[in-house]
């Protein structure tokens, strides 16, 4: 493995200098390293990386869209830790039977990533337009 720490823009821009890895490290990674490692790999169907459309796959497959409190339960925790250090090593064939496995895990990948999904920079826009969509609902 490379690391344990989250990756930096720069250090996976030198890994991926260095070629492709045989497995990525999925949590902690910047977007556009898992991005340019699956397209290096030929996979340039999925627009998503690989780890977010497996989990959301398992969440929906087991019903986790009709479960309440998907996020808030943490489900089996030695089993989660079986699962994440399988979908490190690059296996992304998941076999549980509870949709609360995967949802705490894509949302420890959320948490983890390198650069958050919503920039500190847009941020307040982004709450900022929520609340005006709301008093155009209401």
């Amino acid at each position: 493995k490379y690391t344990k720490a989250p990756l930096t823009v720069l250090d996976a821009n030198e890994i991926l200098d260095r070629g492709v890895p045989s497995h990525v490290v999925s949590f902690g990674s910047p977007l556009c390293f898992l991005m340019e490692c699956q397209r290096a790999e030929g996979n340039d169907v999925e627009k998503v990386p690989r780890v977010l459309s497996t989990l959301i796959d398992s969440i929906w497959r087991l019903g986790g869209h009709k479960t309440q409190g998907i996020f808030r339960i943490v489900g089996n925790t030695e089993r989660r830790g079986e699962i994440k250090a399988l979908l490190e090593e690059g296996d992304f064939r998941i076999s549980v039977d509870s949709p609360h496995i995967p949802a705490n895990l894509l949302t420890q990948w959320l948490r983890s990533l390198a650069d958050p999904l919503i920039p500190s920079s847009l941020y307040s826009e982004c709450v900022y337009q929520i609340g005006q969509n709301r008093r155009l609902d209401a």
